[in-house]
């Protein structure tokens, strides 16, 4: 299994979200670097956040309207073409019931992975005499990158491709925009 592969892009991806992630980039970087040209430490403020928020909001109106107005999306037409779910036979309820058992087995398990990350982040803290602001700010981009990395590999795995491009582009805006 092969996880260097070639990856190629469909749909939207590189004419709408890569240059947008590239135009946000560009967007906070001016907004880190205003304050030291003033001479002031760097820091981004309210109206950095509502700017950003604001960025992000533009970002859906116009991912929605696109897809909206999109024939030939190659993600559209693949959902187009999913099968008709049956008619509420037993097998359709049973595969509903395992796939919302095995949803919640992985809520429960990401939740103790969780507290468990952050346990240990601060014992390493303690034995390494770490500051726990710095565990912390590990923990926590630790916390929030490792879905996306198992999703990314399971994706490269699959030859899924998009996906996997699609998952880093749009955590990248995400956390960009809304959580930063």
């Amino acid at each position: 299994a092969a996880l260097l592969s070639p990856i190629y892009l469909e749909g939207q991806v590189v004419r709408r979200e890569v240059p947008f992630l590239l135009l946000v980039t560009a967007i906070l970087m001016v907004m880190a670097a205003d304050a030291p040209l003033s001479g002031n430490s760097p820091l981004l403020d309210r109206g950095d956040a509502i700017i950003l928020l604001l960025l992000f909001a533009v970002f859906v109106y116009f991912m929605v309207r696109d897809i909206m107005r999109e024939k030939g999306d190659p993600i559209l037409t693949e959902a187009e073409t999913f099968p008709a779910k049956s008619a509420g036979g037993e097998t359709s309820r049973r595969r509903t019931m395992w796939h919302a058992t095995l949803a919640l087995i992985g809520l429960a398990l990401l939740a103790y992975g969780g507290q468990l990350t952050i346990e240990q982040g601060a014992v390493i803290a303690e034995l390494h005499h770490t500051p726990q602001v710095v565990i912390g700010i590990l923990v926590v981009a630790v916390g929030t990158s490792l879905p996306e990395l198992v999703t990314s590999v399971i994706a490269a795995l699959k030859k899924e491709t998009g996906l996997a491009l699609g998952n880093i582009v749009g955590s990248n805006i995400f956390n960009s925009l809304v959580v930063l």
